[in-house]
Formats: structure tokens, sequence, C-alpha cells
């Protein structure tokens, strides 16, 4: 749900070499090696799993173009990330709260440039607007658990649009795990997944996503009394965990397989089309389409209703986050094209010094 769209996170220019392979000798222009010099070229089952484990990491790994980070914090992330970890556990109400409640907080944050303030008040405003749709739908009775389910979502939706990947992947995780564990606590491991993740190392996150959790997770659930505060605290403790542990890793496997797709994409059409003519909207349309394939396949898990809303949110955050880095690219651009034409030259002495001939 990543979409800040900043920085390049589907399509990259790599760079085509015409030179033919060297290696590639065919069989008879290849010297006979002696036969005490051939090695067996057989791994074992140990080096393959060792290989499996390498290039999973390398998978998961950021790359220069798939990092993920922003420039700026992004309040349609916010609205999009909040609106649908709202939904998934609170329906209208959480919907509703998740979307003003994250708008408002990047605002906040980005003009107080403070993390607790943004949460606080992406909390203060999803929870005012959850319990007025739920006295709306529901009656005075229903206004505390909308309370509630918009605040949590509120502030979930800050956290979706944080400049920075890692926070925004945290909160994908949680909702992803909050959505298949289920029941109280199911919100709260979106938010407390995303405060995890800010977390330098993998055991912090999952120590920080699981506390936050747990005390989210019994707030929300103090609605059905003790039992409800129990059940509340053990579900938010997982999906604060496992969110911010693996939401992260997750992300950046989607954002580079992303990539690497919109670049066969990008080759398939490169002989019809110069690429210089590529204008970020056709380079973000790439990137959705690879973007709607990868989010449709991982939502499949959920059913046909997954795998639909999994293509539109991912296809739609993969395009729009490469469509806005190109418009920021290229307003950089011309910014460093501009200053090099008008910017002083330097003054050279009317009389320089007499240098030494070199020896």
């Amino acid at each position: 749900m990543d979409v800040s769209g900043i920085r390049p996170e589907g399509i990259t220019q790599q760079a085509q070499s015409g030179a033919a392979n060297l290696y590639s000798l065919k069989p008879a222009e290849t010297a006979p090696m002696p036969v005490d010099t051939v090695e067996k070229s057989e791994q074992g089952l140990g080096d393959k799993l060792k290989n499996i484990g390498h290039k999973i990491r390398n998978l998961a790994s950021a790359r220069p173009e798939t990092s993920g980070n922003s420039a700026i914090s992004s309040p349609f992330s916010a609205a999009l990330g909040g609106g649908i970890s709202g939904f998934v556990s609170g329906g209208v109400v959480g919907l509703a709260g998740g979307i003003t409640g994250g708008v408002v907080g990047v605002k906040v944050g980005e003009k107080t440039g403070s993390f607790s303030k943004a949460i606080l008040a992406g909390a203060a405003t999803g929870a005012a607007t959850g319990a007025a749709i739920a006295g709306i739908v529901a009656g005075p009775a229903g206004m505390l658990v909308g309370a509630v389910v918009g605040g949590l979502a509120g502030a979930a939706g800050t956290l979706s649009g944080s400049r920075r990947a890692i926070t925004r992947d945290g909160v994908y995780g949680g909702t992803l795990a909050g959505a298949l564990i289920g029941g109280p606590g199911a919100l709260a491991g979106a938010v407390a997944g995303g405060i995890g993740a800010k977390a330098v190392t993998g055991k912090g996150r999952v120590v920080l996503g699981a506390l936050a959790g747990a005390g989210l997770g019994a707030a929300m659930g103090a609605i059905g009394g003790p039992a409800g505060i129990a059940i509340g605290a053990v579900k938010g403790a997982l999906t604060g965990g496992i969110g911010a542990a693996a939401g992260p890793v997750m992300n950046q496997i989607q954002r580079n397989v992303v990539e690497s797709a919109s670049e066969k994409l990008y080759q398939k059409i490169k002989p019809v089309v110069k690429p210089e003519t590529l204008s970020p909207a056709k380079k973000g349309a790439l990137a959705a389409v690879a973007g709607a394939i990868t989010g449709a396949s991982i939502g499949a898990i959920f059913g046909p209703i997954g795998s639909v809303v999994g293509g539109l949110v991912m296809g739609a955050s993969s395009g729009l986050g490469v469509y806005f880095a190109g418009k920021k690219a290229a307003k950089t651009q011309a910014a460093m094209i501009q200053g090099a034409n008008f910017a002083p030259q330097p003054e050279l002495p009317k009389n320089p010094a007499p240098t030494a001939n070199p020896a």
C-alpha cells in the first residue's frame, strides 16, 4: 500500500550493452581441458539451500531504485492506507475514520515535524469521524465503538502516509496479519506494525510491535470487558509483532518484483517506442500493470474479492508512485539545467601568475 510515489519504485532504465558475450564460445573453439583439471559442477543439498537463501535475501533487499523512501510524506497514501486498514476491521466507520484521520495526521506532521503530534492528530480526527458515523448508523450506543475504531484507523492512516517506506510497510504487514487473524486487536496491529517497524533491528521490530500491539489491542478489546482485554492484547501483540517484522520484507519483495516486471514490459515495447518519449504517465502505466498483476496474485489468498482489491491497490500505488517520482525527477533536472545555464561564471584573474613547465 505504498502510494508515496516520490522515488521511482517501478521502472529503471538500465544501460543496454551491444557487446558480444566473450564467454559464449562455440564447442569447436573451446580448447580441451586436461582431465585432471576438470572439476565437478554438481552442488550438494547444503549448497543449493544456501543459494536459495542468498537469492531470497537479495530479493528482499532494497535496491537504489526500489528503496521506497519518499522525499516527503503523502496525504494520498495516508487516505488509501488508513481507509483500507479501517475498512478491514471496522467497515464503513473504520473507512471514514482512516481516510480523514490519515490526511489530517499527515498534514499536522508536515507542519510541525513531530511524529507524536501527527499520530495524535490523526487518531483524534479519526475518532471524531468514527463516532459521528457510528452515531448516525447505530445511534448513541455505537459512538464509543466508532470512536475507538476510527481513532485507530486514523493513526494507521497517518503512519501509512509516512515518507519512510519501512513505517508504511509495517502498517501493511499489520493490516494483512490482522485480516488473517481477525477479531479484536486486528486494527491495532496495523498501528503497532508501523510503530514497531521504526526499530533498527529485526528483533527490535518484533518486540516493539508486539508491545505496542498488546497495549492498543487491550484498549480496543476493553469494550468487551475483561475477556475482550485479554483477547485483544494477545491478538494485538501477534499482529503488531508480525506486521513490524514481516511487512518490510514482504513489501520490499513486492517492490523488487514490480520493478523487474516493469523493466521487462519496458523492454518489450522498446523496439517500437523511443526511450526518451516515455513520459512519467507512460512509465506509471507500465508500473501499474506490473503492480496489478502482482497484487492480484497476492490478494488471491483471500479469494476473488481479495484478488480484485489487491490488484487495484497495488496497481494504483505502483503506478502513481512511478508517475509522481518521474514528475519530481523532471522538475529537479530542469532546475539543475537552469542553474547551470544562468549561474554566474567564476571570474578569471586579470594577470594570472606564470606556472612552471612540467618536467
